[in-house]
């Protein structure tokens, strides 16, 4: 397949290359309506009845099931009149994941769907005995019917009349649909919504506006009706451009509706671009000027209730902590685009959001593990790359915090990984500014319709777009003004980049004597009196002070070095700079990684309830069992006198299924072994 040099953001980036026009929307291709019928084992119309979000069986990803009324079986066999369509992505309280992209349908959705057979095991105390299904192409699995206006769109095209314009397409290719499924729902909803006054839009205000941030947008004119009843407000979809007009607010977002003037608040989605009102009668009507959306702030939507999300101190680091598979963190050219693409937002100029380079990790998932995991991965089909943001809520669903992020990239890919300025090729995706675009959603920014922002939906091949402009950062700062400490959390540092601040620290451990060594640089462009060296054990939500290193010269180029003589495997290291008459300024964080031992054994793993531990047990003072987030959930020590034999049985019968790690320390704090256990 011949693809075009233009990508278009949906969450995650990726790329392509260039001749014929093939376009691609955030991290998927275009795929022509013939070639997904053709590909595709299955193809149906149908209309959701229902959905309902679970966890699969290991509790990794949260999907949704939605129940399917097959109305028209188009290709392929079924056995039944209706359908299970599984999709990532879903709410199971407390915790809520969204992927970009992915397959996104609502309960009522009337289209055409290309489809393929699956099996996912969900953690369903009432599991559907309906034939499992998914989505083929993304978010272009489905092509999606206005019963109102008689139109089908999908994530890139608009294909006009139902059943005139998109069913002789589909006669071209031997799909013959009958309307008359189309034609009943059709008459229904005319005799239910019968038009008796015509729309008219006078004005609206403000002309420029934000979304997600509970803006109310007022619109005066005439026919709205004298109370909503099933009257709607849609704005411009900024996933796909404005080529739909489909992002509806929740019923609790319109704060008034009378015949002559709507308040509504702008929602999450919402891009720069016409909007239409409907109102209780079936009337419509477009609006004939532009409303302009600055930045589209993502929110949660929970308990019919749009909720803003908050950045907090994630993982004990500060904020967020990014970490690199091993094969991503191999390619040096590609981890330091995206380190440079978090220094556009974290230092000089940008929102100082305290995003960190938590280094790499033997973690080559995509899952909910506690971990902020960048990654290559074989994507296949149409899809480049996708996001996968977690989130977690509190008190009811009332707060939400970004707990976890994940982004996997497809490894096909051709990239362009240089820093100097116009080196991306006419073939090339320019990495560092889709890197820059990701860590925008991470900085909880949505898509915007404007070519010369960071956040623009689209970018095309041979485009450098690195910099950040006034909606970036006013959008970027809205959401740690907004952001606090909730659910527990504190709320996220502030990353600081001044020019005193730490250029870089490495950590070299001497195993010899089993002490761990430092080494820092730094350019003083101000007084520092002093650096205080910092140390974080696993399970700690606090650094304790291990010694100062006082420098002799504040004015050249400087090197710095610092020995633990008892370090710990697994825990963080940082520096902080004091200076005279100003806030102190942290390096930042590096894990130290030494040697372990590999003279133990464990058994039975995956356990049931106790797990018997052989190796140097005379050594071993303490044994804790951690959770993926990190925290504690079982502790116990030894005496020496407890440790004089070959062996150890833990139990660890009071733990609810699942995966957890395991740490085993000397006498002096430092880790003998750690295994990672599964609990059946």
């Amino acid at each position: 397949m011949k693809l075009e040099g233009r990508i278009v953001f949906f969450g995650v980036i990726a790329l392509l290359v260039i001749t014929n026009p093939i376009k691609s929307l955030g991290q998927i291709l275009d795929v022509s309506l013939e070639d997904r019928i053709a590909m595709s084992p299955v193809v149906i119309e149908g209309k959701v009845l229902s959905s309902q979000s679970y966890w699969d069986k290991g509790h990794h990803l949260i999907y949704t099931a939605h129940r399917l009324e097959v109305t028209q079986r188009l290709k392929g066999s079924l056995s039944s009149g209706e359908i299970e369509l599984i999709t990532l992505g879903g709410t199971v309280y407390p915790e809520k994941l969204v992927v970009h992209p992915s397959m996104e349908v609502e309960t009522g959705d009337v289209g055409m769907y290309f489809l393929k057979p699956i099996e996912v095991q969900l953690d369903n105390a009432s599991p559907s005995n309906l034939k499992q299904f998914s989505g083929l192409f993304s978010s272009l699995s489905v092509v999606k019917y206005n019963l109102e206006d008689k139109t089908a769109t999908d994530a890139f095209h608009s294909y006009g009349d139902i059943t005139t314009r998109f069913y002789s397409r589909l006669n071209a290719v031997e799909i013959f649909p009958s309307n008359e499924w189309l034609l009943h729902q059709r008459k229904t909803k005319r005799i239910a919504n019968r038009g008796i006054l015509a729309i008219t839009i006078s004005s609206f205000s403000p002309a420029t506006s934000t979304a997600g941030t509970f803006s109310v947008l007022t619109i005066n004119g005439t026919g709205f009706g004298s109370s909503r009843g099933a009257g709607k407000v849609e704005f411009s979809n900024a996933d796909n451009g404005g080529g739909s007009i489909d992002i509806l607010p929740l019923s609790t977002g319109y704060v008034s509706w009378s015949d002559t003037k709507i308040e509504v608040e702008i929602p999450t989605g919402a891009g720069t671009g016409n909007f239409r009102v409907t109102n209780n009668a079936g009337d419509t009507k477009e609006s004939s000027s532009s409303l302009t959306v600055r930045y589209n702030i993502s929110n949660v939507n929970y308990n019919n209730r749009h909720r803003r999300t908050n950045l907090v101190d994630a993982d004990n680091s500060g904020g967020i902590l990014f970490t690199f598979a091993t094969t991503f963190n191999n390619n040096v050219d590609a981890k330091n685009a995206f380190i440079r693409a978090l220094d556009t937002w974290r230092c000089s100029g940008g929102t100082e959001v305290y995003f960190d380079d938590g280094g790499s990790t033997g973690n080559n998932t995509t899952q909910r593990d506690g971990e902020n995991v960048i990654r290559w991965a074989s994507l296949g089909g149409n899809t480049l790359g996708q996001s996968f943001s977690y989130w977690t809520g509190c008190n009811g669903g009332t707060d939400w915090f970004l707990a976890e992020t994940d982004i996997r990239f497809d490894d096909g890919t051709n990239w362009n990984y240089d820093a100097a300025p116009g080196s991306t090729g006419a073939t090339q995706i320019d990495f560092e500014s889709v890197a820059l675009h990701e860590t925008g959603h991470s900085h909880q920014l949505g898509h915007v319709i404007n070519s010369n922002d960071v956040m623009h939906y689209s970018i095309s091949a041979g485009t450098e777009r690195r910099s950040l402009n006034t909606d970036d950062l006013d959008g970027g700062n809205d959401v740690l003004n907004w952001s606090s400490g909730v659910c527990g959390k504190p709320a996220m540092a502030i990353y600081n980049c001044q020019a005193m601040a730490l250029e870089e620290v490495s950590l070299l451990v001497e195993k010899r004597d089993n002490k761990a060594k430092l080494y820092w640089s730094t350019v003083l462009s101000g007084s520092v009196h002093s650096f205080t060296v910092e140390r974080r054990l696993m399970g700690n939500d606090s650094y304790e002070e291990l010694g100062d290193v006082v420098p002799n010269d504040a004015l050249s180029d400087l090197d710095f070095s610092f020995e633990d003589i008892h370090p710990v495997r697994g825990c963080w290291y940082r520096i902080r700079a004091n200076l005279e008459d100003q806030a102190p300024v942290y390096s930042n964080r590096v894990r130290f990684e030494g040697a372990v031992p590999t003279d133990w054994s464990i058994y039975p793993n995956p356990f049931e309830n106790s797990i018997i531990l052989r190796g140097e047990v005379n050594r071993l003072r303490s044994i804790t069992v951690y959770n993926t987030m990190g925290a504690a959930v079982q502790a116990q020590s030894f005496l020496p006198s407890e440790a004089n034999r070959s062996s150890v049985l833990v139990s660890i019968e009071q733990l609810p299924s699942g995966v957890y790690f395991l740490v085993l320390k000397d006498e002096f704090g430092s880790i003998l072994f750690e295994k990672r256990l599964i609990k059946k």
